[in-house]
């Protein structure tokens, strides 16, 4: 899972994946 998180972080930095951006901020939210 951690890796799914790092993967989910770069999605979300390069802003590339609409949906992948979603996740990142739920994980967040999980924290």
């Amino acid at each position: 899972m951690e890796g799914d998180y790092i993967q989910a972080d770069q999605s979300a930095l390069t802003g590339e994946s609409s949906p992948v951006s979603k996740k990142t901020d739920f994980q967040i939210e999980k924290c």
